[in-house]
């Protein structure tokens, strides 16, 4: 079996209060880095290259792992909105870990809305 990593594309940190306190919170054992977005944005953040770089790290050395962007938007909005956003943060953090050098095969996309829980 695979060893799986977790690398968490999110805008909790961003977000309203009342906002923020719906999304599911990431499970911190294997979260190798988290990438915030402004709220409404899968514009990258200024220190995304720093961010990711433990999962680069990572990749590098377990090359049978597989690392999982999981995104995550707020309940804001509606579902298939939100579940677009996250697509397009998660595609945002795929394309800069594919940029520092992580094989494309090696990155899997989670994608969470407002029901993700429900899927």
């Amino acid at each position: 079996m695979k060893a799986l990593a977790l690398l968490v594309a999110t805008c909790a940190a961003l977000m309203p209060a009342a906002a923020s306190a719906d999304v599911a919170a990431p499970h911190r054992s294997n979260t190798l880095a988290d990438v915030h977005f402004r709220f409404d944005s899968a514009a990258l953040p200024d220190n995304a290259v720093s961010l990711i770089q433990p999962a680069v790290a990572y990749a590098a050395r377990h090359a049978s792992a597989r690392i999982v962007v999981d995104a995550h938007c707020d309940p804001v909005g509606t579902s298939p909105y939100n579940a677009g956003l996250a697509v397009r943060r998660a595609e945002s953090v795929r394309t800069a870990l594919t940029k520092a050098g992580v094989p494309e095969e090696q990155i899997v996309i989670a994608v969470y809305g407002e029901d993700g829980p429900r899927r």
